[in-house]
């Protein structure tokens, strides 16, 4: 049996672009501040970036125990917060690309920082993932029968005990069903 996992197909590209980004946003900050420096001076440049870090933290920081209180009140209603889990990993990245030295990466932490821009970037990855991911429900019924039982051949439901079924996730040669294949 072939294993593979859903949106794997097109690792082959992914490195050259993760490659790019972590190679080329440095370099584009390294430069900025050596050109900022020498229109500003060490000094200003320096106290800029030591600025940008500690408002852009203090902000972040607010955001997200705004965000963790929303989490709270969905949760407490019964609702998920996916929205709101989608905000809170969003500040945290904006938190982290602030306290990174350089003018690209705050661009980019204030931007996150924004919640229309927040809310753009929420439905661009949303759309961009949703069309890579294939999504599983598991319910919980009575368990009929034994405590534990491999999937049948005929692609049965097997109880998994306490309540839980397995079912299989794939066609009879083999091959993943579902989103994605």
């Amino acid at each position: 049996m072939e294993l593979r996992a859903a949106g794997c197909s097109n690792l082959g590209m992914t490195f050259p672009r993760l490659f790019l980004l972590f190679a080329c946003v440095p370099l584009i900050d390294l430069f900025l501040l050596f050109r900022s420096g020498a229109g500003l001076g060490f000094w200003p440049t320096l106290a800029l970036v030591l600025l940008t870090g500690v408002v852009g933290a203090a902000l972040a920081r607010a955001q997200g125990i705004r965000t963790i209180i929303k989490i709270h009140t969905e949760l407490a209603a019964g609702h998920m917060p996916a929205d709101e889990l989608a905000d809170g990993a969003m500040i945290l990245l904006a938190a982290a690309l602030l306290v990174t030295p350089g003018f690209l990466t705050d661009v980019v932490g204030v931007a996150l920082l924004v919640p229309w821009c927040r809310r753009v970037a929420r439905r661009v990855l949303s759309r961009h993932f949703g069309q890579r991911v294939s999504v599983m429900h598991i319910g919980l019924t009575p368990a009929r029968e034994a405590p534990f039982s491999e999937p049948t051949d005929s692609g049965a439901p097997s109880s998994l005990g306490d309540g839980m079924k397995y079912v299989r996730n794939e066609s009879r040669d083999g091959r993943p069903t579902g989103a994605g294949s």
